[in-house]
């Protein structure tokens, strides 16, 4: 039989039976539940394999929603997050995502190359609110923030894009921080440069209640 490999990252375990856990993975395929069975003994060959926020790779025959974990080999731990609390919060934000939103198929390989280059980047604050922005046009609420040529005043969350002088809606970012807000919205993540400390703080708040007001959806990783 031939068998496939894949590679993924898995955002959500949980235990499962007496010895296993449950991998919930997101690979280029889409979202997939590895069974990991007995990787909850001591001297399973899997139970390093088998934790959060680890990119791993393994076989599989028919891709499915549901598989148990064979042939599995860690490609990185992310040890250098997971040693700082800060940085595994700034992180989950994207694996949060992941974890809660419905992702259609035709955009999975997008997002998984985007989510990699997350985790990979040197500046993680910065790549995981550009993810957050990112991830909205592939889910159907994506800001308009082109310019019409108008005097722009701010962005607005009610209005989903840029204020112009004129218009009455509230100013949920002026024009600074809407700049930064671009910045982060259409630069690649590797392209991302250092954004303002007090914008981040502003943009960060500003992508939870956009997710809360057009997505009804509350992000524990901006909180």
């Amino acid at each position: 039989m031939v068998m496939n490999k894949l590679n993924g990252v898995i955002y959500k375990t949980q235990p499962y039976k007496e010895n296993s856990r449950l991998l919930q993975v997101f690979t280029k395929l889409g979202k997939v539940t590895l069974n990991a069975r007995g990787s909850q003994r001591i001297n399973s060959s899997d139970r390093v394999i088998a934790q959060y926020l680890n990119e791993i790779s393994f076989e599989y025959n028919t891709f499915k929603s549901f598989l148990s974990l064979k042939s599995a080999k860690l490609i990185n731990d992310f040890d250098e997050i997971k040693k700082d609390f800060n940085k595994t919060k700034t992180v989950s934000l994207a694996l949060e995502l992941i974890d809660k939103v419905l992702i259609d198929e035709i955009y999975n390989e997008k997002i998984y190359e985007l989510l990699i280059e997350t985790l990979y980047s040197r500046n993680l604050e910065t790549a995981s609110l550009s993810f957050a922005l990112k991830m909205l046009y592939y889910l159907g609420y994506g800001m308009n923030l082109k310019s019409n040529g108008n005097n722009i005043i701010g962005t607005s969350i009610t209005k989903g894009g840029i204020v112009y002088e004129g218009e009455r809606f509230s100013i949920d970012l002026n024009v600074d921080e809407s700049i930064s807000l671009l910045k982060l919205t259409y630069l690649k993540i590797s392209e991302v440069i250092e954004i303002d400390e007090l914008h981040l703080k502003s943009i960060k708040r500003f992508i939870y209640y956009y997710y809360e007001n057009k997505m009804d959806l509350k992000l524990n990783a901006l909180k």
